[in-house]
């Protein structure tokens, strides 16, 4: 009897917390966006995992005004077409780097080699 009203009670704290649970969630890395390259006003729809490796593996802070490289000049122009997006993607981006700087006590950018002491 005890088993089964600490299930039911288990069943509705899961059911509460998927209902009322965070809704400020991270994006799934898996899903796709848009992403515009303003250079030639393309539109291509890639996986945000994707998008958010190429700009982490550039050394130095997200610039904002800078996006992943356009593949057909070699510019630097693709942003997420969501304005809103964008901005919490590089200020999420930027923290990380922040963090991985901080723990690896190198005072980089987070993309620095592992330390020569």
């Amino acid at each position: 009897m005890i088993g089964w009203a600490l299930a039911g009670a288990l069943a509705l704290a899961a059911g509460g917390y998927t209902l009322f649970g965070n809704k400020e969630q991270q994006p799934d890395l898996t899903g796709k966006v848009t992403v515009l390259f303003t250079d030639t006003n393309e539109e291509v729809v890639m996986r945000r995992g994707e998008l958010e490796m190429r700009l982490l593996e550039r050394a130095g802070p997200v610039d904002p005004g800078q996006g992943i490289v356009n593949p057909k000049t070699q510019v630097a122009s693709g942003v997420i077409l969501n304005k809103d997006d964008w901005t919490r993607t590089v200020e999420k981006l930027n923290a990380m780097k922040r963090a991985a700087a901080a723990q690896s006590g190198s005072g980089g950018n987070g993309n620095a080699g592992a330390s020569k002491k």
